[in-house]
């Protein structure tokens, strides 16, 4: 084999192993992203029965049926305007329980491989449970790199365990 043939294919050795190392660097895991929220409707609601937390996504227009019934009919229209195929919605039901609501409860949206987190602020101590259910409804962006997501998880900062996981599919 002559010199300037083993240098081709040293070149050519390079660059398959370049390429490879590209495409490679390429499939890791999405680092953990901040998901942009807006918020549509914050209320209480009387059908929400549940002591403890909800946390439901509006994936499709087809879920707007399975939240109306908490909702302000306002609410219930935004979210027919939606365009689901970058960004969905959450409504997170805080339960009846003896706080007062916080003036902003979603601390931050993140999205990292399946799983949305919301954190959320609790509120602050009352001396009598306030009426009904608060609940908060946001529109979410999914984000240049959304890839799903199958978990939902409602935390509190400072919290060891989540408040609430549920599984649903959001494209």
């Amino acid at each position: 084999m002559t010199i300037r043939r083993r240098s081709r294919l040293a070149r050519l050795a390079v660059a398959l192993i370049a390429a490879l190392a590209a495409v490679l660097a390429g499939c890791g895991p999405t680092p953990p992203q901040e998901l942009t929220y807006t918020l549509v409707e914050s209320g209480s609601s009387d059908v929400w029965a549940s002591d403890g937390p909800g946390l439901l996504a509006v994936a499709s227009a087809g879920d707007i049926a399975t939240v109306a019934p908490y909702l302000s009919p306002q609410a219930a229209a935004t979210l027919e305007t939606l365009d689901y195929a970058h960004e969905f919605a959450l409504l997170i039901l805080r339960g009846r329980d003896d706080r007062i609501p916080a003036r902003e409860p979603i601390r931050r949206i993140v999205w990292w491989g399946n799983v949305v987190t919301v954190q959320m602020q609790l509120g602050e101590e009352a001396a009598a449970a306030p009426a009904g259910s608060p609940y908060t409804l946001v529109r979410v962006e999914k984000g240049p790199h959304w890839g799903g997501a199958h978990t939902l998880r409602l935390v509190t900062p400072g919290a060891a365990e989540n408040i609430l996981t549920s599984v649903r599919s959001i494209p």
